[in-house]
């Protein structure tokens, strides 16, 4: 983002340059401040977007390179080095080195961040994991599951998750005829999801359990998320 800041604006527009900059940015502002924050899109659907800001990054790369090689104490640096090493090769190494550096800190940012007792829809499912290690440990053995978050499963043992079984926007009753066709045994539901199965938001508590299932699990973590696991009689 720097180098790109820096590719828009480090010289004057001419004035056709200047309409033509604003047509491309307006894409790029399009995305950024308004799709993503509004929706949630992967980031393969921004990747048209790139050669168009690898321009800009280029130019902010070059506007800073001219920069650091004509910049005094760098200069008088390279020459410590008997003309071996000048300062436009120290411009480069500079350039690089800061490039690759900011590559790594919006990644290290989000690791800093993490937290184990979010309640964030996309935040990691620290509650599914443990679920599933509940059902290995208790529950040994070949065992169909159904839920949203395929963490459950991989688990619980089952690590080819193509067989774990989603939860199916419908009724309670649909669902337990839907999960015995496919031999589901256990039916996993957490409170971070409950606008995936919205029909069935009220199996998150222990009350009025209807029938064909009986609550085995139930647990809340730090944050006040609820994950429940229901046997399939």
């Amino acid at each position: 983002m720097i180098l790109l800041g820096i590719g828009l604006f480090g010289e004057g527009w001419q004035s056709q340059q200047g309409k033509i900059i604003l047509y491309l940015v307006s894409f790029i502002v399009f995305f950024w401040l308004i799709l993503i924050p509004l929706f949630h899109l992967n980031l393969r659907y921004l990747s048209p977007l790139w050669p168009l800001c690898a321009i800009w990054i280029a130019k902010g790369a070059s506007h800073i390179y001219g920069w650091l090689a004509s910049y005094m104490p760098l200069v008088n640096f390279s020459k410590r080095f008997d003309n071996k090493l000048n300062s436009n090769t120290v411009a480069v190494v500079i350039i690089l080195a800061v490039f690759f550096s900011l590559t790594f800190l919006p990644e290290l940012g989000r690791v800093i961040s993490r937290r184990s007792d979010t309640r964030e829809y996309w935040g990691d499912a620290v509650d599914q994991k443990k679920a599933g290690l509940w059902i290995k440990e208790k529950m040994p053995g070949d065992k169909s599951i159904m839920s949203y978050n395929h963490a459950v499963s991989f688990y619980a043992g089952s690590y080819d998750i193509s067989q774990s079984i989603e939860i199916p926007d419908n009724g309670i009753e649909r669902i337990l005829k839907y999960a015995k066709y496919r031999k589901v045994n256990l039916l996993v539901l957490n409170e971070r999801y409950k606008i995936v199965f919205p029909r069935i938001n009220y199996l998150l508590s222990s009350e009025n359990v209807p029938d064909g299932l009986e609550l085995v699990y139930q647990d809340m973590d730090r944050s006040g998320l609820k994950t429940v696991i229901y046997k399939i009689l």
